[in-house]
């Protein structure tokens, strides 16, 4: 049995072969400063539903819509670069768990907001859909 799921797992790799995790495109993402008015509360929230990446075992493509809400500090997210940046994905092996926090961390070292939540809706593959669910809080 151990014999048959190796070869499964080589025959998944050489199918459908994935880049690593340090293909993400960190660098592209832009911060455009901001000051917001003082005494109002601002949040802001971001959907998509064009999230891609790979299982990192099978390669298979794992969907997702993804929120993003935060309430600025002195920086808000440029959305071109967000964009550009999720599209870096597409081909990178990583887990659902792990893909919300790396991009709950980079947002976060990125802007540096009061708040941060990233929330991925994974479809439904294999039965199973999961939800994963970050939150990225300021060091005081």
């Amino acid at each position: 049995m151990e014999e048959q799921i190796k070869t499964i797992e080589e025959t998944y790799q050489k199918t459908f072969p994935t880049e690593p995790e340090s293909a993400i495109q960190v660098n592209v993402l832009k911060a455009i400063p901001w000051n917001g008015a003082h005494g109002i509360k601002t949040s802001s929230t971001i959907s998509t539903e064009e999230y891609v990446s790979r299982c990192p075992w099978s390669g298979f493509p794992d969907f997702a819509v993804l929120d993003l809400s935060y309430e600025p500090h002195r920086a808000i997210l440029e959305m071109k670069s967000f964009k550009v940046y999720l599209t870096s994905f597409a081909n990178v092996g990583i887990t659902m768990e792990r893909a919300c926090q790396r991009i709950c961390f980079d947002l976060g070292e990125l802007l540096f907001p009061r708040r941060l939540e990233v929330t991925m809706q994974f479809k439904p593959r294999g039965g199973h859909s999961n939800l994963v669910i970050c939150e990225w809080t300021r060091p005081r």
